[in-house]
Parts: structure tokens; C-alpha cells; sequence
């Protein structure tokens, strides 16, 4: 309870509306189906579900009708400071094809994980701490965050009709239950450091933690329906903290 008196607070005072710690009575005529351990829950009436995949496209559409341009399976080898702008210079994996850019403002969004086609021609991925350490004596260093998640059929989607979430830990946010908003049900993710930022495969252990960990805060999901299971990695950086803003000693490196 101490733990969700503190979300609350923070909620509050971030202009989260309509936040309140609910009772098991009232949590299991909204989840039947939650864990009999469970006793008490922040509800969040304004928290919602999106799909990744339609959500990223219709940015990347708003992008190119307001004239961003894109430039697919390119690899960036070196960023460097050029008076008051940086050069960059890429490579095109398909291609081999070499291209210099010159830019006033950089916005470093590279994550953990080199992309498929880096992957299959063995090139050396650029992560975004590495692009981040090309332009300032600050350096960051990530550690990849592994986490399973296992895609129900829809014939589980209405076995919790919240996004049930544990109280997270020094690992992240926890493992969820969730619909989606094709009607499956979502589990996931664990939280393993690995050393490899390419590790995307799935585990027999780590499917198995997901499965025990899920369990505590919703009883008998049902796994076996589980259509797919997949991993994801995402950045950790040493400071424990999203690292967002412009580089103190590198003037529009965001």
C-alpha cells in the first residue's frame, strides 16, 4: 500500500486526473479474475491501450506529409562537430552506397538494437549510446534490458478488461496483463539484463519466470492459449533514468 500511496502522489502532482487506491472488493467486481494474494490497486481511469504498430505509422505519415524525408537501412558510422552543425556520415546496407549529412540539430532516438539488415550482413550495429559518445565527453553506457511477452488467442482477449499492472521494482514497470486492441491478451515483459543487444530470442526460462510472475497478480491465465511469443530489448543506461535533452557540451544534440 506504502508503494501505491507513492504512485499516487507522483500521479497527482504529474496532472494525472481521477486517480484513487481501490479496495479487493471493489477490484474483483471489475477482475474476477485477479490474484487471490491482491488486496488493494491504483486505478487509473484515464490510462488507455494504443497498437504500437498503426500508432508508428501514422507518425511516420503525419512526418512525410509535413516533409520529412527517410532514409531506410542506413547504417550512421561517424557523427562529428563541424563548426556549429555535426557531419554525419552513413552507409546504405542494401547498397554499400556512402552519403555525408550536415545538420544543425540531431536527435538521437537509436535504442539497443542494430536492425534486421545489420543483422543479416554481420555489420556492426550503432547503438544509441555509442552515436551519443561520437560527440560528448560525457559518455553513457546501456545495458540491454530483455523482456518475453507471450500474444493470447482472442478467445482469452476478455479474461481482464484492465491493464493490470504489479508495482514495479528496480527492474521496470513489471510484468502486465493487458487486452489489446484486437481483442487478444497481452503478458509481458520479464526484465533479464543481457550482454548480447541483439538477443531478441525467446527462452524457455524466461517464458517460464513470465508465466510465474503473471500469476501473482492474475490467477490461471490461460497460457494455453498463447498464439506467439516474442522478446524485445530496450536501453538501460547506468544513471537508472531516461536520459532526455541536449548534450551540456554538445550544442543541438538532443
Amino acid at each position: 500500500r506504502r508503494g501505491l500511496g507513492q504512485l499516487l502522489g507522483r500521479g497527482t502532482a504529474n496532472g494525472v486526473p481521477d486517480l484513487r487506491i481501490i479496495e479487493r472488493e471493489e477490484l474483483i467486481a471489475m477482475e474476477p479474475n485477479l490474484s487471490d494474494d491482491v488486496t488493494c490497486a491504483l486505478f487509473a481511469p484515464t490510462g488507455g491501450i494504443v497498437c504500437p504498430f498503426h500508432m508508428t505509422m501514422a507518425f511516420a505519415e503525419n512526418a512525410c506529409t509535413n516533409g520529412v524525408k527517410f532514409f531506410l537501412n542506413t547504417q550512421v558510422d561517424t557523427i562529428e562537430k563541424n563548426g556549429d552543425s555535426y557531419r554525419i556520415s552513413t552507409l546504405h546496407t542494401d547498397t554499400k552506397n556512402k552519403e555525408t549529412f550536415e545538420a544543425k540539430v540531431v536527435i538521437n532516438a537509436a535504442g539497443v538494437y542494430a536492425d534486421v539488415f545489420n543483422n543479416m550482413l554481420n555489420a556492426a550495429g550503432v547503438y544509441s549510446d555509442e552515436i551519443h559518445n561520437m560527440v560528448s565527453e560525457k559518455k553513457l553506457h546501456n545495458t540491454p534490458r530483455k523482456g518475453d511477452y507471450c500474444l493470447l488467442d482472442q478467445a482469452a482477449g476478455g479474461y481482464v478488461s484492465h491493464t493490470i499492472f504489479q508495482l514495479p521494482s528496480k527492474m521496470g514497470k513489471g510484468v502486465l496483463v493487458t487486452p489489446t486492441v484486437h481483442g487478444n491478451l497481452l503478458v509481458g515483459p520479464t526484465a533479464v539484463d543481457v550482454d548480447d543487444k541483439e538477443a531478441v530470442n525467446t527462452t524457455a526460462s524466461g517464458l517460464d519466470s513470465l508465466t510465474a510472475t503473471a500469476a501473482r497478480s492474475v490467477k490461471n491465465v490461460p497460457m494455453r492459449q498463447v498464439i506467439t511469443s516474442f522478446a524485445g530489448l530496450r536501453a538501460h543506461e547506468d544513471s537508472d533514468d531516461f536520459v532526455i535533452g541536449e548534450a551540456k557540451d554538445a550544442k543541438g544534440f538532443i
